[in-house]
């Protein structure tokens, strides 16, 4: 805790993240002559700038030789010049940050971490050469801090490479995207804030529809009110999810975070992801399938109610219902693949051909999942089982009953 008027000196030997709810000021200076590997040079002193006030491009530039006592460069002692560089993570791509329109060497960044250990942004130390230096993120909505240090023989500097001018005291408010099961409920989406934290702020969301619609999907928000009470850095606002029974696709929609001349948004807005939790099934199209036993081969299909992700095998067992295993059908049980982006699989099982009349005769089929199937989130739909119908087409002649009765006078039996 600092009272007004007083200062704090921290050793710190690598990239650090200092936060304080109420304004400060942060200066970086050596310890002494002895500095970065170069020996006999006076200590310097640097403001560092706020994240707040981070820029997307610097041009500066660095000094090229100390000048000697007479205030010429007789001497010509040349300065070794370093610049440190933070990105904030969420502005991190080390292939848009550039030195000089050159790439930077991703091994050069370090993780910069918060008091709780997590990754608050990444920064680098690097050396340059003397003269005029252009250090930009490409993304122009993006923002680094660069400062610029270099020490000679018997001298050394120090400054920052720019500010910008955003208001510091103004929270900076970041809302996370977040993925729920159809059937959680609620969809809870975190809310962070940086900067000014002692003082109760709020604002306001509206839920915009994407593939997921309100209604069906969700729960329309409109206006709702979100909420930081005084020294609180973390909130949260709920969506409710409404939890049907129909197999879908993965949805989404938005939470529009609505401006506010209190609240500086270093985030999107957030995208709410559901997940469905019906699963895909997977069943026979029709309950009966026909064929005449001339054909030789009875046909049916497979349907999805959704294309599967990923290839699938699945089992079809046979059963005898009037018509005889392996006498009028092939019983062996049929393992069938099932694409992956298709919603319908054709099969075909053999009919024997005997010639001899038997009527129309029956058989079962039924479906079996194979292991894998809870991992693609595969079940069966409600027609599991089917009936496959043999009709016969042999001629049969015969007599149409067993006796026949004439008279004499006519001279005829009628058969």
């Amino acid at each position: 805790t600092l009272n007004a008027g007083g200062f704090m000196d921290l050793l710190i030997a690598d990239f650090c993240l200092i936060q304080s709810n109420r304004p400060i000021g942060v200066f970086q200076f050596s310890r002494s002559f002895q500095t970065d590997n170069v020996l006999i040079s006076d200590p310097f002193m640097l403001s560092v700038p706020p994240c707040e006030q981070y820029r997307d491009s610097y041009a500066v530039a660095t000094a090229p030789f100390e000048p000697d006592i007479a205030g010429t460069f007789v001497g010509r002692v040349a300065y070794v010049n370093y610049t440190n560089i933070a990105v904030p993570a969420e502005y991190f791509d080390v292939s848009l940050i550039t030195v000089n329109n050159g790439p930077i060497i991703a091994s050069e960044f370090r993780p910069i971490r918060r008091a709780d250990n997590s990754i608050w942004g990444y920064g680098a130390q690097l050396m340059l050469d003397a003269g005029a230096q252009v250090i930009s993120h490409q993304d122009p909505n993006a923002g680094l801090s660069v400062t610029l240090y270099g020490f000679s023989n018997q001298m050394s500097w120090g400054c920052t490479g720019g500010t910008g001018l955003s208001p510091v005291a103004i929270p900076r408010v970041q809302c996370n995207d977040t993925t729920v099961v159809e059937n959680v409920g609620n969809a809870i989406v975190q809310c962070e804030r940086s900067g000014l934290v002692d003082e109760s702020v709020s604002f306001t969301i509206t839920t915009v529809d994407g593939t997921a619609m309100a209604g069906t999907d969700y729960t329309a928000v409109t206006a709702q009110t979100v909420t930081f009470a005084s020294g609180q850095s973390t909130t949260t606002f709920s969506v409710s999810i409404i939890n049907d029974f129909i197999p879908e696709q993965v949805e989404r929609f938005t939470t529009s975070l609505i401006p506010n001349p209190n609240v500086i948004f270093t985030s999107n807005n957030p995208v709410v992801t559901i997940e469905d939790d019906d699963g895909i099934t997977v069943e026979f199209s029709d309950p009966v399938y026909s064929t005449f036993e001339s054909t030789g081969v009875l046909r049916a299909a497979l349907v999805s109610s959704l294309p599967l992700s990923t290839a699938y095998q699945i089992r079809i067992r046979f059963s005898s219902g009037n018509a005889t295993r392996n006498v009028d059908f092939t019983s062996t049980p049929l393992r069938l693949r099932f694409p992956a982006g298709v919603t319908r699989v054709n099969f075909t099982v053999p009919i024997t051909v005997d010639g001899v009349f038997e009527g129309t005769e029956s058989f079962n089929l039924r479906l079996d999942l194979t292991p894998g199937a809870e991992a693609l989130r595969v079940r069966e739909g409600d027609q599991n089982t089917a009936v496959g119908r043999i009709i016969d087409q042999a001629l049969r002649v015969q007599f149409n009953q067993t006796t026949y009765t004439g008279s004499e006078q006519s001279g005829f039996v009628p058969v």
